[in-house]
C-alpha cells in the first residue's frame, strides 16, 4: 500500500489522527473498503470514532479512501473533523472517498467565533453515512466540483452559516437532498434523485444565494417537494431545473423578493404545479 506509512507531523491519540501542521496525506487510490485509513475503535470496542481531525491550515488530502471493511455503518464517528479552535484555511481534497460514518462523512464545523475558510473538494466521493453526509457550519468560499454525496439516512448535505460557497455535486438516496441555512452568498447545482421525504433543496433564512439549473427527480412514490424557500429567504434566484417525481416544483413558503424561473420537466411526464405568489416574488417564464 502506497499510503503513507510515517505519518509524520500527526498526532494519533484515542480520538483518530490529528493533522496538527501543514501536512500532504496521500494513497493508493479512493477506491477500496480495504485499503486507505480505519476508524478508530473506542476505548470499549463498541464502535467506530472519527479518522481524520483536522487542526491545521493548508492540509491536503489526495487519492485516499476512509472505511471500515465491513460495508455498513457504525459507531458513531466522523470521517474527516475539524471542530476544535481557531480559524482554518486551505483544507484541499482531490480523489478522497469517505464510506460508511457513524455520523457524518465531511463535518467542518469549526468552534464558536472560529470560520474555516476557502476549503476544497474536487472528485470525491461521500458515501453511507449513518447520519448527514456532509455539515458545514459556518464555513467561507467553500468549493466542492464533481462531489457526491449518497446512500445516507440524513441529508446529502447541510450548510449553516456559510458565505460564498459554490457547489456543483450530486445526492442520491438520501433523506433530503441540500440544506442551505442563514447562508448568503452561495452558488449550487444539484443533481438530486431519490430524496424523499424532505425536499431536494431547501432555502431556510438565505440571501442572495443562487440554485443553478439542476436535474431533480425523484421515483419513490412519496412526492416531495423540489425546492422548498421558508423563514423569510429572500433576494435568491431559482434557475430553471429539470423537475420530475416531485408534488411541487416550487414552493416559495410564504417569502418575498426572490426571482424565481418557471421549473421544466420531461415531455411525457404531467405538469408539476408550484406554490408561487407573483405579487412576492418576481416570477420568470
Amino acid at each position: 500500500m502506497s499510503l503513507r506509512t510515517d505519518i509524520q507531523g500527526f498526532a494519533p491519540d484515542a480520538r483518530g489522527w490529528t493533522l496538527a501542521q501543514f501536512d500532504l496525506v496521500e494513497g493508493a487510490s479512493q477506491y477500496g473498503e480495504d485499503a486507505g485509513l480505519r476508524y478508530w475503535v473506542d476505548a470499549e470496542g463498541t464502535g467506530d470514532s472519527t479518522i481524520l481531525r483536522v487542526a491545521a491550515p493548508n492540509v491536503t488530502l489526495r487519492d485516499l479512501c476512509l472505511s471500515n471493511n465491513r460495508g455498513f455503518v457504525t459507531g458513531s464517528g466522523v470521517g474527516i473533523l475539524h471542530d476544535a479552535a481557531g480559524t482554518l484555511w486551505g483544507l484541499n481534497a482531490q480523489r478522497v472517498s469517505v464510506l460508511y460514518p457513524g455520523k457524518n462523512c465531511l463535518r467542518l464545523v469549526p468552534a464558536p467565533g472560529q470560520y474555516n475558510v476557502s476549503p476544497t473538494f474536487r472528485d470525491c466521493a461521500f458515501y453511507g453515512a449513518g447520519e448527514d453526509g456532509v455539515v458545514l457550519d459556518t464555513v467561507t468560499d467553500a468549493v466542492f466540483d464533481h462531489v457526491s454525496s449518497t446512500v445516507h439516512n440524513g441529508r446529502g448535505w447541510v450548510l449553516k452559516d456559510c458565505a460564498g460557497a459554490r457547489l456543483n455535486v450530486s445526492a442520491e438516496a438520501v433523506n433530503g437532498g441540500i440544506l442551505l441555512q442563514n447562508c448568503v452568498a452561495c452558488e449550487i447545482k444539484v443533481w438530486a434523485e431519490v430524496f424523499a421525504p424532505e425536499p431536494a433543496i431547501i432555502l431556510d433564512n438565505c440571501r442572495a444565494c443562487v440554485v443553478r439549473s439542476s436535474v431533480i427527480e425523484d421515483w419513490s412514490g412519496k412526492n416531495p417537494v423540489g425546492i422548498l424557500l421558508r423563514s423569510g429567504t429572500t433576494r435568491c434566484v431559482i434557475e430553471p431545473c429539470f423537475q420530475a417525481g416531485v408534488s411541487l416544483s416550487v414552493d416559495d413558503g410564504g417569502c418575498r423578493g426572490n426571482v424565481i424561473h418557471r421549473q421544466t420537466r420531461p415531455s411525457w411526464h404531467d405538469p408539476i404545479p408550484w406554490r408561487v405568489n407573483e405579487r412576492r416574488n418576481e416570477v420568470i417564464g
